[in-house]
């Protein structure tokens, strides 16, 4: 998540915005007359997804959950007018009903827009492979514990490539539509060799990618040292946790309400 304080910068991100997304929205809803009566906007909000076309919304449409500081107490569930009750706006996170978008959205705010965008992408998706990464992750650790080694490298591969997979979901559109694993291997390379991705988690993912039809396909003779089985588990659990700290927040609205 992104909130942008450099005017120059806002600018530009406005302007842009405005030519891709803002202006075509408000001129296709003039021509199907579905803009109301002495339009004005207050807020907007461009929803950016890998399998759907891109939602733009406007005032009431938009939905997000604001933090900040308040000026005065609130009720739970209370419908409060966001300039009478909140001072500043600290963060704004996406609810759940958009947890796999990127997004961009401008809100009109005690005579300032507060401008914020997050394009990372598909978080509920990449929570749901490092859930399931978790699980060969204990599978892993229980296969050390019994000295099965190809069972070992066999459910800590599935665990690194989740998780590798998961990394690239937040902004890679090539690897959301791919089901290769030579594709997610590839991309991850790339983007560990950029620098966006710790060296250790990319060696720990084409180790085990050599290692893993040795292991499971019995192709030749297979030995792994027990301490190097467990210095490989550690990076592996420190790359899902890692992973999550990526993820962007996504806030469940139906929790809130209880």
């Amino acid at each position: 998540m992104d909130e942008v304080n450099n005017e120059e910068l806002g600018n530009k991100l406005v302007e842009q915005a405005l030519e891709l997304w803002i202006n075509p929205e408000i001129e296709r809803r003039k021509q199907s007359n579905s803009l109301p009566e002495n339009f004005k906007i207050y807020s907007v909000q461009v929803l950016i997804n890998f399998d759907a076309p891109n939602e733009v919304r406007f005032n009431e449409e938009v939905k997000v959950i604001l933090e900040g500081k308040l000026t005065r107490e609130t009720v739970k569930g209370e419908k409060v007018i966001i300039d009478e009750v909140l001072e500043n706006i600290t963060n704004v996170k996406l609810t759940e009903k958009d947890a796999n978008a990127g997004h961009f959205t401008m809100i009109f705010h005690r005579g300032f827009w507060h401008i914020n965008f997050d394009f990372r992408y598909n978080a509920s998706r990449c929570l749901e492979h490092s859930k399931a990464a978790k699980e060969f992750l204990v599978s892993a650790k229980l296969s050390l514990n019994r000295n099965n080694m190809r069972a070992f490298v066999d459910n800590l591969f599935s665990a690194t490539e989740l998780i590798a997979k998961a990394v690239l979901l937040m902004h890679d559109e090539v690897v959301f539509k791919t089901k290769k694993h030579s594709t997610v291997h590839e991309r991850y390379n790339t983007f560990g060799k950029l620098g966006n991705i710790n060296s250790q988690y990319t060696k720990l993912l084409n180790k085990l990618a050599s290692l893993r039809p040795i292991a499971r396909y019995v192709q030749k003779d297979f030995s792994l040292n027990k301490e190097e089985a467990k210095e490989m588990l550690k990076i592996a659990n420190e790359m899902n946790k890692n992973l999550l700290k990526q993820i962007p927040e996504i806030v469940n609205t139906k929790e809130n309400q209880e």
